[in-house]
């Protein structure tokens, strides 16, 4: 690999525990119905009312910094029109986004800035420039400001917040209500891998990063951080170009958080199948990435949460009016959930039909319905464990290679219990396609499994012998003649065993 990387500056990446839990604060929900009610039809007079209700009994900054951006988040909308209507950029006074109860982000950037001047903390806006959030490969170098958004002073420093990418975010004309504390908070050192300020002072940085340096670095978004996560010596550029596999290691402190990867295409937009690949080990997390051939590819780092339940944000048309309407109906035939939970499903998700989709309608408040969309989902084998994006770099085949070939198989393909696994790491071989007829020693290193095995025609099991000079499970095999795929197997039992990857026999 092409040493264009970026060493880790321990400034920059020093762990700071998150403050905040992905959780709306329930006193949002509390403010007086008239006070609420006169809040969007007279700003001017009813906003120092609302703020002093959401605040009056609360001495922490930070906390209030919190409660009016959960507040906003809850409350106002990204203004699709600005996508056809240019003119909507100039009416994004608070005035004017209270009224219409949707904002740019210059609007909610005015309106965290009043509410915070009401509150009695120190808040300024901020324009600059961003990655992620629908920017490109191709972005402008910095040519043309595309964002706002607040630094906020709490104690005793100066933290950033981006309310407009913590409200939600936008699948076409549509905005889908989404609501993170990701940006909230952050510290200049974590910002400035998303967010690059016009003015330099406005960074907050003792080094300040200059524009050349902005868009040569990653694209790092607040949930890297949020997460637990850590390079252990060096990151990939926001381009990085490979003559072979991309290795980079990660430090994990939260051992609840799962990790995994994938690499897509950038022109096509879909998945690249075996591109990637993970290992995990005492904390450590070793990541691969690979592209089949010289077009630019995206390479993502996904998270999510042990036990984290994240329901379907969308859902094709398809799916919903031809496999999960009609199935729902069986199931309350089949009295395996009431008619009340198919009710709350069904108002759940609204039709947005120029994207063809269902989006869910978030309501992070109604826990009855979001455990009935849960449980129902669940029953017709619908993903509710997603992983989400915690880091993302554009990869690019050096001159001297042309990827590893669209008909290959670069690395084995995983199951759930290789992904969900916490400590395992393969050895060898790491290719997805094994000659057959050739004698390979695999060897596998785990705490999370007591045994390994291959299952091959009929009954024949090959069984993995334990090496404790190297904390390994071995095994030579030559590889079947008669079989077009592999299998490794793990046990916690010696008795029990699940699929854990497939390997490709050609």
């Amino acid at each position: 690999m092409k040493e264009f990387l970026f060493a880790v500056a321990a400034a920059a990446f020093v762990f700071v525990f998150p403050l905040y839990a992905a959780e709306m604060d329930s006193r949002v929900r509390t403010v007086d119905n008239a006070v609420m009610e006169g809040v969007f039809s007279e700003p001017e007079r009813y906003l120092p009312d609302m703020v002093e209700s959401l605040t009056g009994n609360v001495t922490s900054v930070t906390a209030k910094v919190k409660l009016l951006h959960d507040w906003i988040c809850d409350n106002v909308a990204y203004d699709t029109d600005s996508f056809d209507n240019p003119s909507v950029a100039f009416e994004q006074d608070y005035v004017s986004v209270l009224k219409k109860r949707r904002a740019i982000c210059s609007g909610y950037t005015n309106l965290m800035n009043e509410m915070c001047r009401l509150a009695g903390v120190e808040s300024v806006g901020i324009l600059g420039y961003f990655k992620g959030f629908g920017s490109s490969c191709g972005a402008d170098g910095g040519q043309t400001p595309n964002h706002t958004w607040n630094a906020v002073h709490a104690d005793s420093q100066w933290q950033l917040v981006d309310v407009t990418w913590d409200a939600g975010f936008c699948d076409r004309k549509h905005f889908v209500k989404r609501y993170s504390t990701e940006w909230l908070t952050l510290t200049p050192e974590q910002f400035i891998y998303s967010h690059l300020p016009m003015e330099e002072n406005a960074q907050y940085l003792k080094r300040p990063v200059s524009s050349e340096q902005f868009w040569a670095q990653p694209y790092v978004p607040g949930k890297f951080f949020e997460q637990g996560l850590s390079f252990a010596d060096k990151m990939p550029a926001y381009i990085t170009e490979i003559d072979e596999p991309a290795e980079f290691v990660l430090k994990s402190r939260n051992p609840d958080v799962m990790v995994d990867t994938d690499v897509f295409s950038t022109k096509t937009g879909t998945l690249t199948g075996n591109a990637s690949w993970t290992d995990r080990t005492a904390g450590r997390i070793t990541v691969r990435f690979d592209v089949p051939d010289r077009g630019t590819y995206k390479g993502r780092i996904l998270t999510r949460r042990k036990g984290e339940t994240v329901n379907p944000i969308f859902l094709s048309t398809y799916d919903w009016e031809v496999r999960i309407l009609p199935a729902v109906e069986r199931l309350v035939a089949e009295n395996k959930i009431t008619a009340g939970e198919r009710d709350l499903l069904v108002t759940s998700y609204e039709k947005v039909p120029e994207n063809d989709r269902y989006y869910l309608k978030e309501d992070l408040f109604a826990a009855g319905r979001n455990n009935a969309v849960t449980k129902i989902l669940r029953f017709l084998s619908f993903n509710t464990q997603n992983y989400e994006e915690a880091f993302s770099f554009f990869i690019q085949a050096g001159r001297g290679y042309a990827g590893f070939g669209e008909t290959n198989v670069r690395f084995p393909t995983p199951y759930h219990s290789y992904r969900e696994a916490s400590n395992i790491k393969l050895v060898s071989p790491c290719s997805g396609v094994l000659k057959k007829g050739s004698s390979i020693t695999f060897a596998v290193q785990s705490n999370d499994f007591s045994g390994f095995a291959f299952r091959l025609k009929g009954n024949d099991w090959r069984v993995f012998r334990y090496n404790p000079g190297i904390n390994s499970y071995e095994l030579t095999l030559e590889v079947p003649q008669n079989m077009e795929e592999l299998s490794l197997m793990g046990t916690n039992n010696n008795r029990d065993y699940e699929v854990l990857l497939k390997y490709v026999l050609r």
